[in-house]
């Protein structure tokens, strides 16, 4: 044992240092005293140990759970990739999603379903994962994501404004002693409505904002007109920013007798374009048409791919003939094939509401309420001229869809099972006479001799755009298989007995053209047989068969159909 005061070691017993003589029983006590220490440090690094190897069993249970949980989340994203590729939209989202779940902390599966809502036109459930996803990851990307959906609500509409679909009613104001115009709806202003897509299929998404501006000035009647504006917005530098705008110079929402303005989007492969017609019809104090009308593609700009040079129109239209030639051409590539074939027949470069649309924006259509046709020489009561009536609809992203997939069938009757001619025509000419008035016409001929007669409807507001679309009955119901000019138009049956075709002869101002209507793949075709000058007081062209025909107001010839 050692002394504690000089450290000299001493013989095992002894009581005093052998060399300083201080007594060292203590020592002898702190030795005993250190063992109990050492069996105490040796339990503490027995307890130590365990506590290192639980340790490294619980890293090891994590690290295996963490593995599990990546890979299944790997597996879910692959698996909804793989759906995305297919275009199964459905099960894209069901992977994505379990994705989220097993970690809503990744960014990607967000990125990907806002990416499936927009191409189910569902912007809203877009907008809520994107609102999740910058909640749960605090990614960048999904923040500049979440807002371009915002930007509206949060910025457009507190700064411009918003319009409000619904019927307006307007009326004539008196401008000088001799002339009048149409007053436009002063109240709407700003966003009329958006989209968000990949317009320039860069795999980033932009906002069309489409807007009303209320002020612009008509400097003819010193008022204020109003005007659509297309603006584009994209992410820049994590901030929404405005990339390209384009003017629509044609008024609307009040323009004239008659209007009808559309905005709406066609895809062809991967490409939008983004489709306007704006036209009005003057009747009472003019005679003619004004029309604009455009397709666009976006690519960093806005860029024209047809349309006419502004707003123009007429009376006559034969200085646009080849114009628009070409411009129906370039619809009918990319599948506005009503249009094409109106724009052929008519020369008018407007598009058709009867074309097949991807998403609808917005439509105007406004009409006098009146259907009389006052004339007007010398001075001018606005009061006589009647009011205008506007029906401003806005449809929301994916609604248009959504309701054109909505059909309804038409049963046949007892005495004709497998054709109710008033069941199938009687919804057409319903709406003829309340878009066109009670003074258009139609009229029933089996134009391809298969047992069905055929309804030639005449459609348009004067000479000026009478078209006559003629229907046939399929399953019960009416389709549509053409349709051909009505401008100054008498119809007949066939000269011959057994021939299938029908007589249209245009007659007017000396002048006789004729036609002969058929079918052809189920589609109307129509081929000129002749063209003459007819002498001051000869006859123009007749024949016996005059189609049997009735006013839109007169459902009776339907009735009476076998």
């Amino acid at each position: 044992m050692y002394c504690r005061k000089c450290g000299a070691e001493n013989d095992a017993g002894s009581r005093f240092c052998c060399r300083c003589g201080v007594p060292i029983i203590e020592v002898q006590e702190e030795e005993a005293g250190g063992g109990s220490h050492k069996r105490n440090r040796k339990i503490a690094w027995i307890t130590v140990t365990a506590c290192i190897l639980l340790a490294a069993a619980a890293i090891a249970v994590v690290m295996v759970s963490k593995q599990s949980r990546e890979k299944r989340f790997g597996d879910n994203v692959a698996r909804a990739d793989k759906y995305m590729e297919e275009l199964d939209y459905e099960k894209a989202e069901d992977s994505y999603l379990k994705a989220i779940s097993i970690d809503e902390k990744q960014e990607e599966p967000y990125i990907q379903l806002a990416r499936i809502y927009e191409k189910k036109n569902e912007p809203e459930k877009a907008r809520a994962i994107l609102e999740k996803g910058v909640q749960k990851t605090g990614s960048g990307t999904i923040k500049n994501k979440y807002n371009l959906y915002t930007y509206v609500d949060e910025v457009l509409i507190p700064e411009l404004g918003q319009c409000s679909p619904g019927t307006y009613t307007t009326e004539y104001k008196k401008s000088g002693q001799y002339s009048a115009y149409v007053e436009s709806i002063h109240s709407e202003k700003g966003v009329v409505t958006s989209r968000i897509m990949d317009f320039d299929s860069d795999g980033e998404e932009e906002l069309l904002a489409v807007v009303m501006d209320n002020t612009a000035e008509d400097e003819l009647f010193h008022t204020q007109r109003n005007k659509i504006v297309l603006q584009m917005y994209e992410n820049s530098g994590g901030k929404v920013v405005k990339n390209a705008e384009w003017g629509v110079m044609s008024n609307v929402l009040g323009t004239i007798d008659f209007e009808e303005d559309m905005l709406f989007l066609k895809e062809q492969g991967e490409t939008v374009f983004i489709c306007g017609s704006f036209s009005s019809l003057a009747y009472t104090l003019a005679d003619g048409w004004g029309f604009e009308s455009f397709v666009l593609t976006y690519d960093g700009g806005f860029q024209k791919y047809t349309g006419t040079d502004g707003e123009t129109g007429g009376s006559s239209f034969e200085f646009y003939e080849s114009e628009s030639y070409i411009m129906a051409d370039r619809l009918e590539r990319i599948g506005l094939t009503r249009s094409a074939s109106d724009i052929r027949d008519t020369w008018m470069m407007k598009l058709s509401m009867e074309d097949e649309k991807d998403d609808l924006l917005f439509t105007i259509a406004g009409k006098r309420q009146q259907d009389n046709f006052p004339s007007h020489y010398g001075d001018i009561n606005p009061e006589e001229l009647g009011k205008i009536d506007l029906e401003f609809a806005i449809w929301q992203q994916g609604a248009y869809k959504r309701q054109e997939s909505q059909s309804t069938a038409v049963s046949g009757n007892d005495t004709n099972p497998g054709v109710d001619y008033r069941a199938a025509y009687a919804p057409i000419v319903e709406q003829v006479l309340e878009e066109y008035g009670k003074y258009n016409t139609y009229a029933l001929w089996d134009i391809d001799g298969d047992g069905i007669q055929e309804l030639f409807i005449l459609c348009g507001h004067s000479e000026a755009d009478y078209m006559y679309e003629v229907y046939t009955v399929s399953d019960g119901s009416a389709a549509y298989m053409g349709d051909f000019s009505g401008s100054h138009t008498v119809l007949y049956g066939p000269e011959e007995d057994g021939e299938t075709y029908v007589t249209a002869a245009q007659c007017h101002m000396d002048w006789e053209t004729i036609y002969h209507v058929s079918v052809a793949d189920g589609k109307i075709t129509s081929e000129q047989i002749s063209q003459r000058e007819v002498p001051r007081g000869a006859d123009y062209y007749t024949n016996p068969n005059r189609l049997p025909y009735a006013d839109v107001s007169d459902l009776s010839l339907l009735e009476g159909a076998e």
